[in-house]
């Protein structure tokens, strides 16, 4: 259940080289991951929130799908803030990865939100509804 202390963040990210040999980087983002202090628990907490919820499912009909999609985005949004010894680009390929499971990317989001802010997304029917289509 806990990929955060699997393969993604582990020897496996890696390519299976010890650890004594990784870069400086990556050890301390092990470390981190291993014996995290009160602000990459904070940080690690929400990821194991997000995979909870990918393995207890959402929904028969996918109603929830959305919401962790959100979360998704809003652990994104938090790679910016001070993630103390954690990777920000190995943290950023787990969020890819949980997006993959329900079938949302990352990169859409911000497409359409930046669509959004330039105004062109309007309206019109066609083009509101090939957006809800992007973020189905």
């Amino acid at each position: 259940m806990n990929k955060i202390k699997n393969a993604r963040l582990t020897e496996a990210s890696i390519g299976g080289f010890p650890v004594r040999i990784a870069p400086p980087w990556m050890r301390e983002h092990l470390a981190a991951v291993s014996h995290p202090l009160p602000r990459e628990e904070a940080i690690l907490s929400i990821f194991r929130a997000i995979e909870a919820n990918i393995e207890l499912g959402y929904g028969e009909d996918g109603a929830l799908r959305p919401a962790i999609a959100k979360l998704i985005e809003a652990a994104e949004t938090l790679l910016n803030a001070d993630l103390g010894r954690l990777d920000g680009g190995q943290l950023w390929l787990v969020l890819d990865d949980y997006a993959r499971q329900i079938e949302f990317s990352l990169d859409a989001g911000a497409f359409l939100d930046e669509l959004a802010d330039t105004g062109f997304v309007n309206q019109d029917d066609d083009v509101a509804a090939i957006v809800e289509e992007l973020r189905a």
